[in-house]
């Protein structure tokens, strides 16, 4: 009798544990916000020569070469990010813009294993402005910031 017991409760018990979760490769991180740049006169794709990006809340260069599109993370732990794009960052001439992005932040459950991922909505981007902007206008294409396949905002220069 006390083996028929011990046996149904390591039964329960072995089906009740749960097996390790762990995060696959193929589960998307936290999404970053897609910037592309275009000729103000024009509309067409313009590479920035010698872009510098950095951010208020990371010591680290996020970008410094020549493109035409980039993606940059959102600062996760608040509502507002600021970056700081050079233009010819590595020249006596270079051109600072501040760029501030004020964002609704969007946690969202994967698994055990992979925790959280933060998805964001776009409120709005203000550029701040002073003598010399090289940054003419831009667009907010995409408000949604849920996946890096295409572009949420377009840099007009």
């Amino acid at each position: 009798m006390n083996f028929n017991r011990l046996f149904v409760l390591f039964v329960l018990i072995s089906f009740s544990c749960e097996p390790d979760d762990i995060c696959l490769d193929s589960y998307e991180d936290t999404p970053k916000m897609i910037i592309r740049f275009y000729n103000q006169d024009n509309k067409q794709l313009k590479n920035v020569k010698n872009l510098q990006v950095s951010s208020d809340y990371s010591e680290e260069t996020l970008f410094f070469g020549e493109t035409d599109s980039i993606s940059i993370p959102l600062d996760h732990t608040r509502d507002t990010s600021r970056f700081i794009f050079t233009l010819n960052s590595s020249n006596s001439d270079s051109n600072s813009d501040n760029i501030f992005i004020n964002y609704n932040r969007n946690p969202v459950y994967i698994s055990v294993g992979c925790g959280f991922i933060m998805n964001f909505d776009l409120n709005n981007l203000i550029i701040e402005s002073d003598q010399n902007n090289w940054i003419k206008s831009f667009k907010i294409n995409n408000q949604n910031i849920n996946s890096e396949t295409a572009k949420h905002i377009e840099i007009h220069h």
